[in-house]
């Protein structure tokens, strides 16, 4: 119990924090440009924290698009050789799982860092996924570093892609 409200002193610390910088940042838009704060709105949006449920709602749908588009991928481009199609499958659980715990993690202890990138620090985990799979799964072979690379450049663009759909369709 102790530790929430350490964490929630953190939080709130860290919103008055970010309440003065937002309020020195005004000034000087107002000082610079000669702008009056009745010409501009200042929207404040409240974020909740996802759900243990949720991430893993995100997870299964992750692991999904995952083996989907790295078997569909790896129809056209050979970025490695296996014995099976099991091994896709195998590599995608890997990537997935892996990929999930470092987002998660990154969600718990570095909000602030997501909001001050815009979300661009949400890439990190699925590139520190690709390096980390590559090494754990000995059952692939990878045949070629620059066709792994462009099969992971189309992966991630398609999944984002059709993430992106799937949740617009939902929210509306």
């Amino acid at each position: 119990m102790d530790a929430h409200k350490k964490q929630k002193n953190r939080d709130d610390k860290d919103l008055e924090d970010a309440e003065k910088e937002l309020e020195t940042i005004i000034q000087d838009v107002e000082e610079q440009l000669g702008v009056d704060r009745s010409q501009f709105k200042i929207v404040k949006m409240k974020v909740t924290k996802k759900s243990f449920g949720g991430f893993l709602k995100d997870g299964l749908l992750s692991f999904i698009l995952n083996t989907i588009l790295i078997m569909s991928i790896s129809g056209y481009l050979t970025w490695a050789i296996t014995d099976s199609l099991w091994d896709y499958l195998y590599f995608a659980l890997i990537f997935s799982g892996i990929e999930l715990v470092i987002h998660w993690m990154i969600q718990k202890f570095a909000m602030k860092w997501i909001y001050k990138t815009f979300g661009l620090t949400l890439l990190f985990p699925s590139i520190i996924s690709l390096v980390l799979t590559t090494w754990i799964a000995s059952f692939i072979d990878i045949q070629s570093v620059w066709r792994l690379l462009m099969m992971f450049s189309i992966l991630i663009s398609l999944r984002l892609l059709i993430k992106n759909m799937i949740q617009r369709r939902f929210i509306k």
